[in-house]
């Protein structure tokens, strides 16, 4: 979802939803929540200039690191 623009970037929210499939075939639900990204304008371009990933769970696996 487009939240604001204007002539130097724009900001935006894209919601995530991340499944594990095991080994077995099994699949759970491993994460949800959304990413909240700064645009910036660049010679006539949008660029990704920041993102955010905001789990809508605070419990996560804490053996686990995995980039969302």
């Amino acid at each position: 979802m487009l939240e604001s623009a204007d002539d130097s970037g724009a900001v935006a929210r894209t919601p995530f939803m991340v499944a594990r499939i095991m080994h077995t075939g099994e699949t759970a639900l491993f994460a949800t929540g959304e990413y909240r990204d700064r645009f910036a304008k660049v010679e006539g371009k949008l660029l990704l200039a920041e993102r955010v990933a905001v789990c809508d769970s605070t419990v996560t696996d804490t053996l686990l690191a995995l980039p969302l």
